[in-house]
């Protein structure tokens, strides 16, 4: 229950699922909007087109930028 409330980086992480899933939708307005509002709130800075597999873990997440050409595969620990 503790990322839940308090990790910005798996907070940051869940907003980026939805934002990508709105960008493979080809609603890019909506999901441009709400991976800035994320990027405001969590200081982190994922792009909707990334690719990103699951297993993912920003630790200490403030300042991390991925672009939208980036591919991060499963498992993978940012810290």
């Amino acid at each position: 229950s503790m990322p839940l409330l308090y990790l910005k980086g798996y907070h940051a992480l869940q907003g980026y699922r939805v934002a990508n899933w709105l960008w493979k939708q080809g609603r890019h307005a909506l999901a441009t909007y709400l991976q800035n509002q994320i990027s405001v709130a969590c200081q982190v800075d994922i792009h909707p087109a990334a690719r990103i597999g699951s297993g993912i873990m920003l630790d200490h997440a403030t300042g991390i930028v991925i672009g939208e050409t980036a591919v991060i595969d499963n498992d993978v620990s940012i810290l």
